[in-house]
């Protein structure tokens, strides 16, 4: 006891409070320290803490005792009966927000995972998708099947410039990157990438192309058409889709005097490469018919179902001003052909001629009457026909009115219509119907209040009197 006063005595006071100062002292004297108020309230709280949890537990045990039975069944075999504490709930101030309790659930039974036995068989190879290399070996080969040598009217690889057949290989690899699969061994190559999607891309981007040079897509889309008769139908429907869409832009488009060529042709494209296609389809049909002439109905029928497709490209080019003004010749030459392979499409194509006459429009009508006279000249004699006289006779109705109308232009271009060698002989100097007409017009015409017109009409009117 005095070794412990005197280790108290020893301690340096000078450095401690005022409260542990008293506390040593009394130590030292041997009494006691009592205990501070801030360490009773710390007792205090952790009491009040202690009763709190205690209380929660007793409730959530009162609650969930026939769970806590259940889970001791499965734990314990024979388990002592133990009659539950029936108790209110208290009231206290520290209410705890509890789940219920993982120890208390029953726990799943472990489900036990079968595993396969080891085997030393070798694994499946994985299956690799193709790479480059066989992208370009399968634009080689459409180059080969749609390229060869007879196998279709273009001109062959070997007599393809090398630029033109680079730029076909480049166009083939692109289309077949584009498609990222390879086609089974039992599928055409040609089938299997050139689908609807492909032909419409390549057919909108030809009328963007310039007019200058050989078109590689062109020249493309001309072996499409010859490789099988399901390709040419696919390529001249198209045709006459975006042939159809360029008349209804056209219309929709303000020109003015200073834009150049180059500008319009990047505002709404060209119909110089649609009307080339058009003119390949049209020569490759008469080829087909040449070799295989329509002996028998079915064939007949065929040849008549491509003619009828590739006429309703004219019919747009027809309603085109750009066309009809710069390509007169081929399209009437194509339309001449078409006839001579189905003439049931005659009738039908010159009432349409009619029906969409232009108003008010002097190039384009005057170009149109220069379109009819190449028919009727290159064409046999429509008054042959009985169906067909009537058809005839409301086209020369038709350009005796505009030989009467008001623009100089059109009348003198209908004037010079009068004066054709093959339409006098053929038609005004045979069919009373039509040549009433005619000499009815001239004789109107030679009172025209433009002199150069009413020149032109007598003399015409004097020729047609000679050849009656």
């Amino acid at each position: 006891m005095n070794r412990k006063k005197d280790l108290l005595l020893s301690i340096d006071t000078s450095s401690l409070s005022r409260t542990k100062k008293n506390v040593l002292a009394k130590q030292s004297r041997g009494k006691p320290a009592k205990p501070s108020a801030l360490a009773k309230r710390r007792q205090k709280k952790k009491l009040d803490i202690q009763q709190a949890i205690s209380e929660a537990l007793d409730d959530y045990t009162a609650e969930n005792v026939d769970a806590y039975s259940s889970y001791e069944s499965e734990l314990v075999s024979e388990s002592p009966a133990v009659t539950p504490k029936v108790e209110t709930k208290r009231k206290h101030s520290f209410d705890l927000q509890m789940t219920r309790s993982p120890i208390l659930t029953p726990k799943p039974k472990p489900v036990e995972e079968e595993i396969p036995p080891l085997s030393l068989e070798a694994k499946e190879p994985i299956v690799k998708g193709p790479t480059l290399e066989d992208f370009h070996d399968a634009a080689d080969d459409l180059y080969d099947s749609l390229f060869q040598s007879g196998a279709s009217p273009v001109p062959t690889k070997s007599a393809l410039p090398p630029k033109q057949k680079e730029e076909l290989h480049r166009m083939l690899f692109e289309i077949v990157l584009r498609k990222a699969q390879m086609p089974p061994d039992d599928a055409d190559d040609v089938a299997f990438f050139f689908d609807t999607i492909t032909v419409s891309a390549l057919l909108y981007e030809l009328r963007f192309e310039s007019p200058y040079g050989a078109s590689s897509r062109s020249a493309l889309l001309e072996a499409l058409a010859a490789h099988s008769l399901d390709f040419e139908a696919l390529v001249a429907g198209r045709l006459a889709q975006f042939a159809l869409q360029f008349v209804l832009d056209e219309r929709e488009t303000q020109f003015s005097p200073d834009d150049d060529f180059a500008a319009v042709q990047k505002q709404i494209g060209g119909v110089h490469r649609y009307v080339g296609l058009f003119h390949a389809l049209v020569e490759s049909l008469k080829t087909d018919v040449a070799m295989l002439p329509p002996t028998s109905a079915l064939l007949a029928q065929r040849y008549t179902a491509r003619a009828q497709r590739l006429l309703r490209s004219v019919e747009c080019f027809v309603r085109s001003r750009d066309t009809i003004e710069k390509y007169t010749e081929t399209v009437a030459a194509c339309t001449v052909s078409l006839f001579s392979v189905a003439p049931a499409l005659i009738a039908p194509f010159y009432a349409f001629v009619l029906k969409h006459w232009p108003r008010g429009h002097s190039e384009k009508t005057i170009a149109l009457i220069g379109f009819l006279e190449i028919l009727l000249s290159s064409s046999p004699p429509l008054y042959l026909t009985p169906f067909l006289k009537p058809v005839v006779t409301r086209v020369f109705r038709r350009v005796c009115e505009e030989l009467l109308g008001d623009q100089v232009e059109i009348s003198k271009r209908a004037a010079y219509f009068m004066q054709d060698y093959y339409l006098r002989c053929n038609y005004i100097a045979i069919d009373e119907a039509i040549g009433t007409l005619v000499k009815v017009a001239l004789t109107k015409g030679m009172d025209h209040w433009n002199e150069i017109i009413a020149v032109t009409c007598e003399k015409a009117f004097d020729v047609i009197l000679d050849d009656i």
